[in-house]
Formats: structure tokens, C-alpha cells, sequence
């Protein structure tokens, strides 16, 4: 038996990079749009993450203060 897969890929190419979105052609648009947005989601918690990885570190400085003892 041979079975025949319907499906819908929107590409978008940036320059030597492709990104793909594949929709399952049982899919109802409305579902669709929801994984899309679910996508879109992930996508900003992942470029939250890099960038709190990429900030520098702070050192905790206390200040320090001086006194002056005089006898």
C-alpha cells in the first residue's frame, strides 16, 4: 500500500539560511496559527536566556569604609 503525505512548508531564506514551518495538510489553519505562536514563544524565552547568558557578571562590592582612630 502506498500512502501519499499532504503537507504545506512556508521557507524563508535569510541569507544562506533556511528556515522552514511545516503545516500537516489535515491541519486546520486556526491550529496552525497556534503552533506558530507556541513557536514564537519558545523562540523569545530561548533569546531571553542567551541573553542573560551573555551579560557580564557583577561582582557584589561592598563599600568599605574607613575610620580615622586618634588617640
Amino acid at each position: 500500500m502506498n500512502f501519499v503525505k499532504v503537507s504545506i512548508t512556508h521557507e524563508v531564506t535569510v541569507e544562506d539560511r533556511k528556515y522552514q514551518f511545516v503545516i500537516p495538510g489535515n491541519a486546520p489553519l486556526g491550529e496552525a496559527y497556534d503552533v506558530a505562536f507556541k513557536f514564537l514563544n519558545l523562540i523569545s524565552e530561548q533569546a531571553k536566556i542567551a541573553t542573560e547568558v551573555m551579560k557580564p557578571k557583577e561582582e557584589n562590592l561592598e563599600e568599605v569604609k574607613s575610620e580615622v582612630v586618634t588617640n
